[in-house]
């Protein structure tokens, strides 16, 4: 059996300069505001009580970070949400923006990209954010932990203690360690997962099939 993972748009999402201001001033915050994303549908497996929990711990800790959420069902309108995030004291620093179409935009402008999921299989989001050169915090759910490896920081599922130490830990590096890790991330996609290293393995795949069937007629021929 071989395994071919997606690739990714590396072209698409990538590091963009002005991408981080351009956020902080639709989002309306100071230009050095630190940026929390995540995105996903609001469904049970995506654990946003994990991720209100992990940022209640944070807010005691860096007053001044914001966090953006955008997907499906992630917005003002949705009162079970909004409870959530009131009964975990972060409704005043989470900026809730819906589904978007221009993901990247949002993604080149975050400090750290987190996922909180107890259950993943292969998180696409995650590895859209690397490839923008964004960190990344998630749960060691699915392939997670595969995809990011040494270029961000994996942590146990429904542990918001956890979870938020790994965002902590992050913005606990200097900037320059910061951006090394973004780099670190981006490579490991351009390198492992890119659009072209999948179609490569892919084309791969059907030589070496086609050989294989083209040595075993040959076989059965003499």
């Amino acid at each position: 059996m071989q395994v071919i993972r997606p690739g990714f748009d590396i072209e698409r999402f990538r590091p963009l300069e002005g991408a981080r201001e351009s956020l902080r001033a639709m989002l309306q915050v100071d230009a050095d505001t630190p940026l929390v994303g995540i995105v996903g549908r609001y469904h049970e497996v995506k654990d946003y009580g994990n991720f209100t929990a992990a940022i209640s711990r944070m807010k005691r800790e860096m007053p001044g970070c914001r966090y953006v959420m955008a997907g499906l069902d992630l917005d003002n309108g949705h009162r079970a949400l909004r409870d959530l995030l009131a009964q975990n004291g972060v409704g005043d620093a989470v900026h809730l923006l819906g589904p978007r179409d221009n993901l990247q935009t949002l993604l080149l402008g975050l400090d750290v990209f987190c996922l909180s999921s107890r259950s993943e299989g292969f998180p696409t989001v995650v590895g859209e954010a690397m490839a923008c050169g964004v960190p990344c915090v998630a749960t060691d759910v699915g392939d997670t932990a595969m995809l990011v490896d040494n270029a961000g920081h994996i942590v146990p599922r429904e542990n918001a203690k956890a979870l938020g130490a790994g965002l902590t830990s992050v913005f606990a590096l200097s900037k320059e360690e910061r951006m090394n890790l973004g780099e670190l991330a981006r490579h490991r996609i351009q390198s492992l997962f890119s659009i072209k290293s999948t179609w490569q393995q892919y084309e791969q795949a059907y030589s070496s099939t086609l050989n294989g069937a083209w040595q075993c007629a040959e076989s059965q021929g003499s």
